[in-house]
């Protein structure tokens, strides 16, 4: 089963967003960077990697009908071993570019690094919520749409739920994204659940 989930996460948006990984240090340096400029980078584009890969999460019923569905199977297991070799990928990812920065003599924080992997994975999951009762193009429309707001109102109209909010709050101000998350991983594991019976 769960050799079976890594073939399914083997696309093109986990691709993508490796490539955005890999090409990111050619086009903004990570050297030297103090604790502030990185917490700017990764609010700002780090977080962009759960945005690619989460929406992409559960492909349509008609994909998986010829292999999980032949027997019956707990859907919300699919999903929830799915979610956990996802965000494990977007943590590496992150983790890519915060060794890289490291090497390069920027100030890292373990602090740092966790916030960005709960916004990364809390807008994720908001594109992914969305591509599961309509479809994938509209799951990363609401993905990118919230981020475009939030960047551009600078979290005016989001409160709590801003994506940039480390640099004033730390880990803390993340606590309301890691709930909201957990939520909404909880309701989907529901609702894939229930699509057994």
């Amino acid at each position: 089963m769960i050799k079976y989930q890594l073939k399914i996460l083997n696309k093109a948006s986990v691709w993508l967003a490796c490539l955005i990984c890999i090409l990111f240090p050619f086009f903004f340096s990570l050297k030297y960077l103090n604790l502030g400029e990185l917490t700017l980078y990764g609010e700002k584009y780090f977080i962009i990697i759960g945005m690619i890969i989460l929406p992409d999460l559960m492909v349509t019923e008609i994909e998986l009908s010829d292999v999980i569905y032949q027997t019956p199977s707990i859907h919300s297991k699919t999903f929830i071993i799915r979610l956990f070799i996802a965000v494990i990928i977007i943590g590496v990812l992150l983790m890519g570019l915060f060794l890289y920065a490291g090497m390069n003599h920027s100030e890292l924080s373990i602090d740092l690094f966790i916030a960005i992997l709960i916004t990364s994975t809390f807008v994720g999951l908001l594109g992914l919520v969305m591509a599961q009762f309509t479809n994938q193009a509209s799951g990363f429309l609401l993905t990118f749409s919230y981020y475009t707001l939030d960047l551009m109102t600078k979290g005016r109209y989001f409160s709590v739920f801003t994506l940039r909010s480390f640099e004033s709050g730390g880990l803390e101000s993340k606590m309301p994204l890691l709930v909201a998350s957990l939520s909404i991983v909880c309701f989907l594991a529901c609702y894939f659940y229930r699509l057994r019976k």
